[in-house]
């Protein structure tokens, strides 16, 4: 539940990917990081898409969306992005109404969906590799 954070669809399709790898063998917590992964990369397509709507609306959410993945300071984003802080509230308020982000007290934030987080972590890794 740790890696899903609990969101019935990636538990079922994390269920699903271990199933149809290992069938009623005992799962290992390698074998489950490996489900993980594979997971992640099946729903590539997907998190591009979300991605790319928030890109469309204005370039800004998605420069903000990234950084959000290692910073929980509102302060860090805003300099990760190179935007003064006082222009931030704006663009987090819309984040939080459609549910990509969550504040969890006063200036510090974090992205809602934990697979979508992790999936973010994985990509920029993957790109300044």
């Amino acid at each position: 539940m740790d890696l899903t954070g609990g969101f019935p669809d990636y538990t079922q399709r994390l269920g699903h990917i271990l199933f149809q790898r290992y069938g009623k063998e005992r799962i290992s917590l390698e074998r489950l990081e490996e489900g993980y992964k594979e997971m992640l990369d099946e729903l590539q397509m997907e998190f591009k898409v979300t991605l790319s709507r928030f890109d469309l609306k204005s370039g800004t959410y998605g420069d903000i969306i990234l950084p959000m993945a290692y910073h929980k300071r509102a302060s860090d984003v805003a300099r990760d992005v190179n935007m003064p802080l006082s222009a931030l509230p704006g663009y987090m308020d819309y984040l939080m109404r459609v549910g990509m982000v969550e504040k969890e007290k006063r200036g510090i934030y974090r992205l809602s969906d934990p697979v979508f987080n992790d999936w973010v972590k994985r990509m920029q890794v993957i790109l300044h590799s």
